[in-house]
């Protein structure tokens, strides 16, 4: 999985869990047992409320900055 955006003002109300919800049906519809993405600090809670667990701390560079992201995964196995 890429990414999933929501919008400030939507937050709470759903929005990513049914994006989430349809893209584990999608997997599952190809018989993928692995779904991985690289989340926010912002967005790490919400993936470890949906099963997903760390699989490691990423540290990326973004101009001047260093940016943590985690890889994060969600095996149906």
């Amino acid at each position: 999985m890429d990414t999933i955006i929501v919008r400030q003002a939507t937050q709470g109300q759903g929005v990513a869990s049914a994006l989430l919800a349809e893209i584990e049906r999608k997997a599952a519809q190809q018989n993928n047992d692995l779904i991985y993405s690289d989340v926010s600090l912002r967005a790490k809670g919400f993936f470890e409320c949906k099963g997903f667990i760390v699989e490691r701390q990423q540290f990326k560079k973004s101009k001047k900055m260093e940016l943590i992201n985690f890889r994060m995964i969600k095996n149906k196995k």
